[in-house]
């Protein structure tokens, strides 16, 4: 867990790298993944095998499996 992280209430995480400054909301269930740099994750996402670029939103409600939410997306 990186520098100046928040990690929301209830979260579940498991294998996960998270990045400097990331904020995961609240009852966020995250396993075997990578959360880059600044990066924010809404509350009750389910992420699975999942990375997440540098500076990048994951919307509130988001349940992805082997995705990535790279460079391409609008911040």
């Amino acid at each position: 867990i990186g520098r100046r992280a928040k990690i929301g209430l209830k979260c579940r995480l498991n294998n996960v790298v998270i990045g400097d400054d990331c904020e995961v909301g609240d009852d966020a269930s995250i396993q075997n993944s990578i959360l880059g740099k600044g990066c924010k994750v809404g509350e009750k996402c389910h992420l699975n095998d999942c990375q997440v670029a540098n500076n990048r939103v994951v919307e509130a409600g988001t349940d992805a499996k082997e995705e990535a939410f790279d460079v391409d997306q609008p911040f």
